[in-house]
């Protein structure tokens, strides 16, 4: 009695018995030559290709690298301070060694610029980024180094996270760990090239194709017709031929020159009539809807005009950069500083410099601070446009004295 196994993925799917089986105890269908149950196998098999598109090719796409350079770019440029709460509001702590970490030197290998880039790189396209901070006796920061996405994994154990770093040996406390995290619940943030795997391929597809349609093509839209049937020879002489004189770019604008009675045809279709411009729009649009970047930022002014561009600026900021910006606080602030420090000192990012309107905004915008009920002094304003502080009556808040309230005489001060 002969006992079948068949297996789909290494999983049995069937079994039976039969007198007439071989006697071997089970059989599998599996061919030793290609694995069923080998992930590469079964995307070769199904036509997927898990590999086509990894994060360093996704790069090559131009929206892509415009996207993820623009944004890394945008936050590594703005400065990020130290601030303590105060009664009258807040102080900037510019000596405080946190500062000097995260506004000037992290690390002697990158300036602070090069370490938020790098930061904003790996969470655009892997969705975390972790730094070290390495600590002195007093439990100060020292310095900040940071990993790879892919040389760091995350767990939980006893209600506590930690993270295995590659090149060290025992797991890291969450405490000791700037662990920035993309959008996801879990404890890692999801991988966005991952989730947006298939929108961003057509669009490098279709990147690649286009290069392709202006590199080796020469006639696109047309053919050569031969009065009769070409001899092989005669057919590999004259494509060899005629690619070297008239096929590529370089070549373009040439007249080609034929001979016998061979003629030059339209298809009935042409890279325009398929809408390959319009195609290539829609996924410039995909990059922009993934990333959250508008447009015109990736330098597509189809529907920007000079009335609009600068709100769309703002929007960039407000529904794009402080998304980022504030999960990056946030964690920062909460590890950055020791237990005596965490509750008045934390860190923010200065985005005066990105929400700037056009001068003649910001002028009214300063006389209507500073006139009637002023909430602004004018040395605020001068720190605001990188001007030098005057002092004197400059740092003081002036109002008129119509906008004052009168002086009420006590009640038991009042004369019988």
């Amino acid at each position: 009695m002969g006992a079948f196994d068949f297996k789909l993925f290494g999983l049995p799917i069937l079994h039976f018995e039969s007198s007439s089986a071989p006697s071997q105890e089970a059989r599998s269908i599996e061919n030793p030559t290609v694995s069923l149950t080998d992930e590469s196998s079964i995307n070769e098999m199904f036509g997927l290709s898990s590999n086509s598109l990894t994060h360093d090719s996704a790069l090559n796409y131009s929206a892509v690298w415009r996207a993820v350079s623009l944004l890394a770019g945008t936050i590594a440029f703005l400065p990020f301070q130290v601030y303590k709460k105060t009664d009258n509001g807040r102080d900037q702590l510019s000596d405080h060694p946190v500062n000097i970490l995260v506004h000037s030197e992290p690390n002697l290998r990158d300036t602070a610029f090069k370490f938020f880039e790098n930061l904003m790189e790996h969470l655009l396209l892997w969705g975390n980024s972790y730094s070290l901070i390495i600590r002195d006796k007093l439990y100060r920061p020292l310095s900040l180094k940071q990993y790879h996405p892919t040389d760091v994994d995350v767990f939980e154990y006893n209600n506590q996270i930690y993270y295995r770093v590659r090149g060290i040996e025992t797991p890291v406390l969450a405490i000791d760990m700037i662990h920035v995290k993309g959008f996801g619940s879990s404890l890692k943030g999801k991988d966005p090239i991952t989730v947006a795997r298939e929108s961003l391929e057509t669009g490098l597809i279709m990147m690649k194709s286009s290069n392709s349609l202006f590199k080796h093509g020469h006639l696109n839209d047309r053919y050569v017709a031969s009065p009769g049937v070409m001899k092989q020879d005669q057919y590999d002489r004259f494509k060899k031929d005629f690619d070297s004189k008239y096929g590529g770019w370089m070549n373009g604008g040439k007249a080609p020159i034929l001979e016998g009675g061979m003629e030059i045809k339209n298809l009935s279709t042409s890279p325009e009539n398929m809408q390959f411009l319009d195609s290539r729009k829609f996924h410039l649009s995909e990059v922009c809807r993934w990333f959250g970047v508008q447009p015109h930022k990736l330098f597509d002014l189809t529907s920007s005009t000079n009335n609009n561009i600068e709100h769309q600026g703002i929007e960039f900021v407000t529904d794009t950069v402080m998304l980022w910006t504030n999960r990056i606080e946030q964690e920062f602030s909460r590890k950055m500083f020791r237990n005596d420090e965490r509750r008045f000192t934390y860190l923010e990012f200065n985005l005066n410099g990105l929400l700037k309107g056009d001068t003649k905004t910001r002028s009214e915008y300063y006389n209507k601070a500073t006139g009637g009920r002023p909430w602004l002094v004018p040395d605020e304003i001068r720190e605001l446009e990188n001007m030098k502080k005057m002092g004197g009556d400059a740092s003081e808040l002036i109002t008129p004295l119509n906008f004052k309230a009168p002086e009420i005489e006590p009640e038991n001060t009042k004369k019988a």
